[in-house]
């Protein structure tokens, strides 16, 4: 029996009973669906109503078989240990979506299940290593039903989670644009190798979404909150340098083969040094299965809203353009407050028939009580209705009678009070019915044990009255049908006659809500005060939806306190279309407008105590208040109510004994958190200890160079939440700086430790702009995304501890107790708000002692690895020593060559396979030419543009300065004119960076150019005139209208930048034999030539001349002229007019040479043939 209490056993019998409740159990479960029975051991019950929106989607979403194979490859090198995953999509630039997801999903999989596993180098194939999600493919999806969407989502980043849980370290190597998405894939590698022109965005603000994969709490841990927010409401974007400063990446290399080949080495290094390893997979943040359904329906709702490809009015926004604002007294002259009246009752009869819900307004104003008819209520719940039931301001009671099914249930968690029938049975049927009791089993975790909700839903088994009881889902059982809504009544009276304030803060404990709103008393849900002299201006821009506070410092809290709540309560109140950015600014005297106060007049109801008060801000002249007859408050401020002689009523606010900063910094920050709009703090000078509570729980802060803050408030003896708050903004916890402010901290300081966004002349202007440029983007995805960042509360759903259970289940007690029960309530009150915050102290300071551990971590992985595992960085090649004059040297021989090369390709390119269906003729590109793809200029480029594009990329991305560069060859078969040179233009390149020291010519040569320019340049670092800088060759072609001639290869467009000089990976020989023939090239058409006598040429005559040339190579090897036989080389590159298809054909029948045709009939790919 004492088992059966303790909840440690079930079911208590007989032998023989054992035996039969064993079967009932088996068959009821046999008759279940394994896929079902299987989620509901697995995640039922729900952790939040997020979890159990995605759990209800589960069965609804795609198959998990809809897998593609070519989006993600995956190799092992079997000798080192490192895998290479890579995210194979480069048409889409590597999207993510459900399909890649899932590729990725089943890659990882199979790296868990190989032995031989040290470390995983996460990559992306093309341009980029991944743009983010893509809105259009998700398309295909958004139809579904909200739970369904849901759960697709939270599917898509299921395979990076799972990469970041193998216990094997595992580095990225990144390059190209990253947006949104792409960012939550790579924040999930230990170590990250940006390439050096890498950017990284946000980019959720403009296209009205919040983030997915857990970016919302992996971007802050990188950056810090106050970065993380800054950036997100800027939509900023950073480059590597800025990145790497940022903490976003740990390594930035030019080149994108270079980073890779670096984040290679460095997952070698790793999987060689096991204790290393360790420390590289310390700062991983544990997996938070809640936050990915949070984040997963949050999309959800936002896809489903505007499809994710909003585009804001930017031009709303005009950064020379500030708002307009104007005291909001000219737009709501009426702010209501909260009446001088007790809690009053409503009565709602719900069946599962015709169903009637309580409303918002109901459960916000009365003590409810739920009466069901025959049944209680077994119809479906709203989502608008369940955000009700958990913000009722007081509590609920509930009379049962009969059975209750379904989301009924849900309505005897929310309750306060629960009265059954002895008769009563309760139930969770959902799984018999083929579906997942997803919301029902979140709303059950109030009042029963996760084992107890699993085996219900589960089993299915219906439940009694008593047995209900001892389980805690019911308080009172009764044994008659009348008694059961005369108890009811009952406890809904002895509810009235306790006083508002205790009453509102027992619902506020049970709910577990934020106690410092909840001991704000009436007050608290107002949105207007008065004062005898208020330091508070509130303006509006209408039009954009902009508030404005200004709060004067120095006042302390007895001359703010009244006025900011007001203030801020007044916003809370306001539709959320209205209120679309708050912008707050702490003002000084010298600076601030005339003071600000508050009238409040009241009209007297006949026959009744209660007044309805009405509140208009306007200015005026402080004065002394009168003794009044009315006085309403809460534990931080006092509303007093004076009659006038000539009518009306004067109210005069205070602090209550016992209010202090204490109080007010909780009150403040929880009341700007709950906003769904972002704020802006805006300061000059010093921050006080008043403004010190909105300046932390603002999303930006924006201050100039007179800054000063107190760093007292970083110790322990300081407030709570001011030492909470401080350290959590800080990007480390025990930054040297601050630590050291002399209890001061300056602007740069503060901008430094993360306390401060931006530093600028004017903030109050600044911040004004910010505002307008938010306030121009969809507000679903900016409240959704502020409020997964914003720190708040403990996290809804987790399992209560078992001091919070035991007081919940006191104070529920007593509520449905008798009036000798009364007393005790403020007292079980306190004890659960004590428990709660004891768990929350205990909760931050277990997350600040991890995000120490992990800062650590991050510093010490980032030191050992360049210190053990250094890169082979480029460095620009240092002259003779000592340095002689130019020319005063014989060169350099030793393994001149190239160092770098830099592509690039026009935006613009075409299919292979759709070019010949076009044409009408298959095969003539694929399989003659072996052409993938065709590039083209678009009419903003040409030769030009793309040499200097790729020169400019080539010099930034591997740090190549000006001054260093002294040999510049051009090659290209076309020209800009007949006066000027390609070289001459793109020296502009060379001037621009400080430096025209630079010699080259043009090589115009469409066959041998390109070759020519690169051996000069070789032959320039040999030579005696070589002086210790870097030569480049830079070769680009376009096709002319002729070239695109019926038949003739295609000759694409691009451009390429080569990097020359000593200590190259490949060296350039020193060996050149050249053999000159007088013979036709078919692939230039001289001037005078028609298109079409052109397209009538030979196009494999050319290469036959090269065969001939190759037989009088072949007989200078054979006769000992050469040091290296001719079958020692391994690949053969001809620049002809003739495709690939009919060399391979020339050089494997009898006209090449034995040793080549040798090569080109036994494997294809020793033989490499470049068209």
């Amino acid at each position: 029996a004492d088992a059966l209490a303790a909840g440690l056993v079930d079911f208590i019998g007989e032998a023989g009973d054992l035996e039969t409740e064993l079967s009932r159990l088996c068959a009821r479960l046999d008759s279940t669906s394994a896929a079902l029975l299987s989620a509901c051991v697995s995640s039922l019950p729900a952790r939040s109503a997020a979890s159990a929106m995605v759990l209800m989607g589960s069965p609804n979403g795609p198959p998990d078989g809809s897998v593609r194979d070519d989006l993600v490859r995956l190799w092992l090198d079997e000798e080192t240990g490192v895998a290479q995953l890579e995210l194979h999509d480069p048409a889409h630039f590597n999207t993510f979506s459900p399909g890649l997801g899932a590729s990725v999903l089943k890659a990882v999989r199979h790296l868990r299940g190989l032995s031989g596993l040290r470390a995983v180098v996460l990559s992306g194939a093309g341009r980029h290593f991944s743009v983010g999600g893509n809105p259009h493919q998700l398309r295909t999806v958004a139809d579904l039903s909200l739970p369904a969407l849901a759960f697709v989502l939270r599917q898509v980043y299921r395979g990076f989670l799972e990469l970041s849980s193998l216990p094997v370290p595992v580095v990225a190597a990144v390059h190209g644009s990253l947006v949104g998405g792409a960012l939550a894939g790579m924040m999930h590698a230990d170590f990250v190798v940006a390439e050096a022109g890498s950017t990284f965005e946000h980019g959720n603000l403009p296209r009205g979404v919040c983030p997915l994969g857990m970016l919302s709490r992996t971007f802050a841990a990188a950056v810090g909150r106050s970065v993380a927010l800054d950036i997100y409401l800027r939509d900023s974007k950073l480059d590597a340098p800025t990145a790497l400063a940022a903490g976003l990446v740990h390594e930035v290399c030019p080149g994108v083969g270079a980073a890779k080949r670096r984040a290679t080495s460095i997952a070698e290094g790793l999987g060689r040094r096991a204790a290393l390893a360790a420390v590289a997979m310390r700062p991983r943040l544990p997996v938070d299965e809640q936050l990915l359904d949070e984040e997963a329906v949050s999309h959800a709702s936002c896809l489903r809203e505007n499809r994710g490809m909003t585009r804001p009015p930017i031009a709303g926004a005009d950064a020379a353009s500030l708002p307009q604002i104007v005291p909001a007294v000219s737009r709501s002259p009426d702010l209501p407050v909260h009446s001088a009246r007790g809690a009053t009752s409503a009565t709602v009869t719900v069946s599962h028939l015709p169903l009637a819900c309580p409303t918002a307004e109901q459960l916000a104003q009365n003590v409810v009580m739920l009466v069901g008819g025959d049944h209680f209520c077994r119809a479906p719940l709203s989502d608008q209705l369940q955000a009700s039931l958990r913000s009722a301001a007081y509590p609920l009671v509930a009379a049962v009678r009969g059975a209750t099914r379904g989301d009924g249930i849900i309505f005897l968690c929310a309750a306060a009070v629960v009265v059954a029938h002895a008769d009563a049975t309760f139930g969770f049927p959902e799984l018999r019915r083929g579906s997942l009791p997803g919301d029902v089993s979140f709303w059950a975790r109030e009042r029963l044990s996760d084992a107890t909700s699993r085996r219900l839903c589960c089993t299915g088994d219906k439940v009694s009255a008593v047995e209900a009881k001892r389980l805690g889902l019911v308080d009172v059982v009764v044994d008659s049908a009348e008694e059961v809504e005369a108890t009811a009544s009952a406890v809904v009276e002895r509810m009235l006659r306790l006083d508002e304030r205790l009453l509102r803060r027992c619902q506020a404990a049970l709910s577990l809500r934020d106690f410092a709103g909840a001991r704000t008393g009436p007050i608290a849900t107002s949105t207007g005060t008065g004062a005898s002299c208020l330091a508070v201006h509130v303006g509006l821009d209408e039009a954009r939806g902009i508030w404005t506070i200004e709060v004067l410092a120095g006042l302390g809290v007895s001359g703010v306190a009244p006025a900011l709540l007001c203030a801020l309560r007044s916003l809370q109140s306001r539709p959320r279309p209205l209120v679309r950015a708050v912008v707050v600014h702490l003002a000084h005297a010298a600076d601030s407008p005339p003071s600000v106060s508050c009238t409040v007049s009241a009209q007297s109801v006949a026959g009744s105590s209660s007044a309805r008060v009405r509140v208009s801000l306007g200015v005026q002249q402080p004065s002394e208040p009168k003794p009044g007859a009315l006085s309403v408050g809460n534990g931080l401020v006092s509303l007093r109510l004076e009659a006038r002689s000539g009518g009306g009523v004067r109210a005069t606010v205070a602090p209550r004994d016992g209010g202090g900063m204490e109080q007010f910094g909780e009150a403040v920050m929880e009341a700007v958190r709950s906003l769904g709009a972002p704020v802006v703090c805006s300061s000059s000078g010093q921050v006080d200890p008043v403004g010190l509570a909105l300046w932390l729980a603002a999303d930006c802060r924006v201050a100039d160079a007179r800054l000063r803050m107190p760093t007292a408030w970083l110790e322990s003896s300081a407030p709570e939440w001011a030492h909470r708050a401080t350290r959590a903004l800080m990007r480390d916890p025990d930054d040297p700086v601050v630590a050291a402010g002399l209890g001061r901290l300056g602007a740069a300081e503060a901008l430094s430790a993360g306390l401060v966004s931006e530093v600028v002349d004017a903030p109050r202007e600044a911040a004004l702009r910010l505002a307008s440029w938010v306030a121009c983007h969809p507000a679903n995805g900016l409240e959704h995304m502020l409020r997964l960042t914003r720190p708040g509360s403990a996290s809804e759903g987790q399992q209560d501890s078992e001091a919070i259970w035991e007081a919940k289940r006191q104070l529920r007690y007593a509520l449905a107790g008798g009036d000798e029960c009364s007393d005790e309530l403020p007292t079980l009150v306190v004890q659960l708000e004590a428990a709660v915050h004891a768990a929350r102290r205990h909760s931050d300071a277990a997350d600040e002692e991890a995000r120490r551990a992990r800062l650590a971590a991050r510093v010490t992985l980032v030191t050992a690895v360049r210190s053990e595992l250094p890169d082979r960085v480029l460095a620009p090649p240092a002259p003779p020593s000592p340095a002689p004059a130019r020319g005063g040297h014989d060169g350099c021989t030793s393994g001149v060559g190239i160092l770098a090369i830099e592509v690039h390709l026009p935006y613009l390119c075409a299919d292979a396979f759709d070019l010949e269906r076009h044409a009408g003729e298959p095969g003539s590109l694929t399989r003659r030419c072996l052409m993938q793809q065709y590039s083209v200029c678009s009419p903003q480029e040409d030769v030009l543009s793309m040499a200097q594009t790729a020169l400019w990329r080539l010099m930034r991305r591997h740090h190549v300065a000006a001054v260093d560069v002294g040999m510049l060859q051009v090659a290209s078969p076309a020209i800009l004119d007949r006066s000027k040179t390609l070289k001459t233009e793109l020296l502009g390149v060379i001037e621009a960076l400080g430096a025209a020291d630079v010699e080259g010519v043009d090589n115009v040569c469409g066959a041998l150019g390109a070759a020519e320019a690169l051996l000069k340049c070789v032959a320039w670092v040999r030579s005696a005139a070589w002086d210790g800088r870097w030569a480049i060759a830079v070769c680009a072609d376009a096709p002319g209208e002729g070239d695109l001639r019926r038949g003739a290869p295609l000759m694409g467009s691009g451009a390429v930048a080569v990097l020359v000089g000593p200590r190259a990976p490949v060296a350039v020989r020193a060996e050149l034999h050249t053999f000159a023939s007088h013979a036709w090239d078919a692939d230039r058409r001289p001037l005078g030539l028609p298109a079409e006598a052109a397209a009538d040429l030979d196009l494999d005559r050319p290469l036959g001349v090269g065969v001939a040339q190759l037989r009088q190579l072949g007989a200078i090897a054979e006769s000992g002229g050469v040091a290296r036989p001719l079958s020692d080389f391994q690949g053969l590159v001809p620049h002809l007019a003739s495709t690939p298809a009919a060399a391979l054909r020339v050089l494997a029948g009898g006209d090449a040479p034995s040793a080549m045709r040798s090569a080109a009939g036994a494997a294809g790919a020793s033989l490499v043939l470049l068209s």
